[in-house]
């Protein structure tokens, strides 16, 4: 008997079951497909890395902007390691601030970051690394000390699903879910003063940041033909990542800590102006910190001689020289020149446009010393003599009387002949006419480097016939570290020229210059100023 197969009508029920299921694979479709493309990504090292671009990257160039217009400079920071106490995140947030300090000196060199150790004994072991190996002996004045100080999972969440039932759950198991958690993260840091570790006041930064996650997604779906298996899952997130904005708030914190110890006008640099209730308190607690009316006009002094307003010293004592420029200043913003030089004037003074110059900065002239503040001329130092011509002829100059100097525009000597290693270094200037002093050292075989002005003597005044010993206890050293001839060279322009400087050239203190001869970088003190400055030089002979 042969039997013959008859094919079966589909009853509704399999026709429902073929739709939903094609239906589920068309959906399928689209992801899958584009999984394929991303297939070419996925090459490893094909791949092209992505510059991080965060919120506030404009806000690092603008603070280095600020910096270089207010001829920042010769401020260091130790950096300590800015630990997760949480202990949950487990991210490089020492580094964020590395990378974020590094963005914002790129054309200002303004504030330098010394990365030693990696705990809190950092300043410590600093100390006693110094001793041994820096002929300077000197230390950072800050020290940034921060933690992620707060990390609360789930504060807020929310959670909705659309699934199906029944027969269709049976067969293709089908649902949509989405899921809204918010999460707290919090990180705090300071500046501490070194090396006596007290807290700079006001210098903090104290922000938390909330992180919203949203997630929304078809998954769980499976459907079965016969006994080929198809599992399928799509998920189709939106995060803020938890990382990414804990470098947001190291980047706001750099700009922070950096602004408040500057005192620069950083607001401006996270698109706040001065009508904020913040700001406006954080300018008046700045304008009311400074001690008394001889600090207040100190920080005048310098800000107006950057500028090219004046040209005097920086020593806290009103000059009509200062007075003029103030009211010239005041006329650039539009007010009178008698406006008071108040809290409302010291703020437009931080946030406004800086308005033209003068032709030429209103000048103190020389400023008259006491007798009393030069060393008799039979306490002048003597000049190592090396044998050359050159030497000979500073040696006899150092060694003369006050008249000498006024045949030499700038004379520098050593208080020894010469010196054995370890030895500690003095040096005695004397210009014959006031102007703006550079000094700057070449051990044996070594690079060039400032030692004067520094973070410790900001000041690079010198008035005419001032007799200036360096280091003269003003917190750094000059030692003798190995054999063979140390050059120094001291250079005097008629103004302050550094804000002149090309970035190239804005060596910080005690730090190597790609220049390789004292001529080269009065050279370019003199292009970049456009007037001539001028240099002596000494050879210090070094002896076990």
């Amino acid at each position: 008997m042969k039997t013959r197969s008859t094919p079966k009508r589909p009853t509704f029920r399999r026709l429902v079951c073929a739709g939903l299921v094609a239906a589920t694979l068309a959906a399928c479709g689209s992801p899958v497909k584009r999984n394929d493309d991303l297939g070419g990504l996925r090459r490893g090292p094909g791949n092209t890395p992505q510059r991080n671009i965060t919120d506030f990257t404009s806000g690092l160039r603008c603070m280095d902007e600020t910096l270089f217009a207010f001829g920042t400079r010769d401020v260091v920071f130790l950096i300590e390691e800015l630990r997760d106490e949480s202990r949950r995140l487990g991210v490089g947030t020492r580094d964020m601030m590395i990378s974020a300090v590094s963005e914002m000196t790129r054309r200002s060199r303004a504030v330098r970051l010394v990365t030693f150790g990696n705990d809190n004994q950092n300043v410590q072991l600093l100390l006693q690394q110094l001793e041994k190996r820096t002929p300077f002996g000197i230390l950072p004045q800050f020290d940034i000390r921060g933690s992620v100080t707060q990390f609360d999972e789930d504060v807020v969440r929310k959670d909705a699903r659309l699934g199906v039932s029944g027969l269709l759950e049976q067969l293709i198991g089908f649902n949509v879910s989405r899921n809204t958690q918010i999460n707290v993260l919090g990180f705090d840091a300071s500046v501490v003063a070194v090396p006596d570790l007290t807290i700079v006041p006001g210098a903090t930064s104290k922000n938390t940041v909330i992180v919203a996650r949203d997630q929304s997604g078809v998954s769980d779906g499976v459907a079965s033909i016969q006994k080929v298996g198809l599992s399928f899952s799509m998920n189709v997130s939106r995060n803020a990542g938890v990382a990414q904005a804990l470098r947001n708030m190291v980047e706001l914190a750099s700009i922070e800590l950096i602004g408040k110890v500057t005192r620069v006008p950083y607001w401006n640099c996270l698109g706040l102006d001065v009508k904020n209730p913040e700001v406006k308190r954080e300018i008046e607690d700045w304008f009311f910190s400074m001690r008394d009316d001889a600090e207040r006009t100190m920080f005048f002094q310098e800000q107006l001689r950057n500028r090219k307003f004046y040209d005097g010293p920086v020593d806290g004592k009103s000059y009509p020289a200062l007075q003029q420029a103030l009211g010239a200043y005041k006329k650039g913003f539009g007010y009178a020149e008698n406006t008071p030089t108040d809290v409302a004037f010291f703020t437009e003074f931080l946030s406004r446009p800086i308005p033209a110059p003068p032709e030429t900065p209103f000048s103190t002239g020389p400023i008259a010393k006491a007798a009393a503040d030069a060393p008799s001329s039979a306490a002048k130092p003597a000049v190592a003599n090396t044998g050359s011509a050159k030497d000979a002829s500073a040696s006899s100059q150092s060694a003369a009387n006050a008249s000498a100097a006024a045949v030499t525009p700038l004379v520098i000597g050593t208080t020894k002949p010469g010196y054995k290693v370890n030895e500690e270094i003095e040096l005695a200037i004397q210009a014959q006419r006031s102007g703006y002093l550079y000094c700057y050292i070449q051990p044996a075989g070594g690079a060039i480097q400032r030692i004067y002005p520094n973070r410790n003597v900001k000041d690079p005044r010198i008035e005419a016939g001032e007799f200036l010993l360096l280091p003269g206890g003003q917190g750094f050293k000059i030692s003798a570290d190995k054999p063979g001839a140390q050059k120094i060279a001291c250079l005097a322009a008629q103004r302050e020229v550094y804000n002149d400087l090309p970035p190239p050239l804005r060596w910080g203190d005690f730090e190597d210059i790609s220049l390789k001869s004292f001529a080269d970088i009065k050279a370019a003190f003199e292009k970049a100023g456009k007037l001539p400055v001028v240099m002596d030089e000494v050879t210090v002979q070094v002896t076990r």
